[in-house]
């Protein structure tokens, strides 16, 4: 996979995650704690303006997800002019989401270790408990 694939996927993800990180930040795991790390230390990299208009459709305040075409109509501009602005802006972002995950990988790739031990352990537990054993 080439970067520019990799950061689409990226920024599609951090961006989607973004209400869920503010929303449970004390109830993230480490995992979690590293990504929301990686996100706004990428979005630090925006001007306001930018971080605005993308916290409009990712950091929305209503329960359900709003659409581009939602966003676009608060926004009171065409579907094609907002996609526009969201893709230059994306454009811009995927760069720092690169190298912010890049610094934070070791980090990152530890806390998944851990993680990963702990759902094991977790789960051998269980079936031990539960007489699967």
């Amino acid at each position: 996979m080439n970067d520019s694939n990799r950061g689409m996927q990226l920024l599609n993800f951090y961006l989607r995650k973004w209400k869920y990180f503010d929303v449970n930040i004390a109830y993230l795991s480490d995992i979690e704690k590293i990504q929301m790390k990686i996100l706004y230390a990428s979005l630090k990299n925006l001007n306001e303006d930018e971080i605005k208009f993308l916290s409009e459709r990712y950091r929305f305040t209503e329960l359900k997800k709003i659409t581009a075409q939602e966003a676009a109509s608060l926004r009171a501009v065409s579907l094609y002019k907002y996609k526009e602005k969201e893709n230059a802006i994306g454009i811009k972002l995927i760069p720092y989401f690169l190298e912010n995950e890049k610094k934070l990988k070791e980090e990152l790739n530890e806390a998944v270790r851990i993680e990963a031990k702990r759902r094991r352990k977790n789960r051998f537990k269980s079936n031990f408990r539960s007489g699967d054993c």
